[in-house]
Parts: structure tokens; sequence; C-alpha cells
């Protein structure tokens, strides 16, 4: 079993009623048992929907037009993607920092009309919020950013911020991290100062209920 650190980047699109926004790269990290990178998936994609790409966007994650204009299109980059998922095996498990990859993910599959599959269900049914459950342990209130999940704990970020390779890497980095016996003693005493009066029964290496993430 492998997992698998995903993260997107992707524009608005005014195709649609609801707040929708087309997916421009894909970046994934794939991390083996000892918690080593041992293959990554990047791709931009090509925009089908919408029709002037925002120079914020492309000036927050750096992707240039042409980028975009010569890249395959969503759906010959997911089936790439979920060939390439597999390609240890049939079983992995996956992470995104925040819930927002993931939605934005079953939207293009809707946009785009691709039927799901056994194959799509399971991704979506192995999939965690990583954010999530590190700021859950913790006891903060409102999510954190992955930068400053970085800085909390120390790790050197790898590439640029809304680079969707970069932050999947940064993501594996900080699971990394929180696998590690004194990188968790080290949370627990942030989480006790943070919640003097909380004494959790289980540390972080249990759980997601955290045992996805500490295995």
């Amino acid at each position: 079993m492998v997992r698998i650190f995903v993260d997107f980047e992707w524009h608005p699109t005014r195709q649609f009623e609801e707040n929708y926004s087309e997916i421009i790269q894909f970046g994934a990290v794939m991390m083996n048992e000892n918690y080593e990178e041992i293959d990554c998936f990047v791709s931009y994609v090509k925009p089908e929907l919408v029709k002037e790409l925002s120079w914020w966007i492309l000036d927050l994650t750096k992707i240039r037009e042409e980028d975009l204009q010569n890249a395959p299109l969503f759906s010959e980059v997911f089936e790439q993607f979920m060939n390439w998922c597999r390609k240890e095996g049939n079983t992995y498990e996956i992470y995104s920092w925040s819930d927002n990859d993931s939605k934005q993910l079953d939207d293009n599959l809707y946009m785009k009309n691709i039927e799901n599959t056994e194959s799509i269900d399971y991704l979506f049914d192995h999939w965690t919020d990583y954010q999530n459950v590190f700021d859950e342990y913790l006891g903060f209130k409102k999510s954190l950013k992955l930068s400053t999940a970085l800085e909390m704990t120390g790790i050197q970020a790898v590439g640029a911020y809304h680079d969707a390779l970069s932050d999947a890497r940064n993501t594996a980095l900080l699971f990394k991290y929180c696998n590690d016996e004194n990188s968790r003693e080290f949370l627990d005493k942030i989480r006790s100062i943070l919640n003097p009066n909380d004494k959790p029964k289980s540390t972080l290496g249990d759980s997601v209920d955290f045992s996805k993430l500490f295995q």
C-alpha cells in the first residue's frame, strides 16, 4: 500500500451557476511505507470552459498561458493520474491539504461529463483531508495554511507555494514529520499548551479517525 499526496491548482469559471473552477494543474507525490517519496506526477491541464485566463491566477501560480494552451485536456490527465495511482498496486490512501482539492476534482468530473466508476469511488473513499486532522488534533478552531503548519514545525518548504507539485510534496513532508516519534512529542507539547485541560486518550499517531495518518 502506498500513500499519495495531491494538490490541484484551478481557475474560476462562469459556465455554471454554481461557483465552479477548472483544474489547470495536477501535482502528486507517492510515498512508500518507509515515508520515502518514490514517484511524482505533474501535469498542466488545458481549460475547456475558461475563455479568458485571469492575470491574478497566472501571477499566483506562475503558470504561463502557453503552458495551458499546449497541455492535454482534463479527461486525458485524469486517466493518466488514475493509472499512476495504481502503478504500485490497487491499494492506496490519498491525502490533501484541505477538502478543496477533493471538491474541485468532484466538480471537474461533473463538468467534464466523466462517468463514475469503481476506481473513482475508491479514490474518494480513501481520501483524507490532512489539514482537518492536523488542526483538529492540535485544537485549532481555524484552518491553518500549509505554509503556517510548515513554519510551526520547522520544516523547510520546497519549491513555491501554489505550485501543485510543490504543495503536494510539502504536505508529504509534514506527514513524514508527524510520523517521527520525537516530532509527535513536540506536537503533543503544543497541544497541551493550547488545550491545557485536554488530556487526549490517543496520540497523534492513533487517528482520522487519526489512524489513517500514522500506520
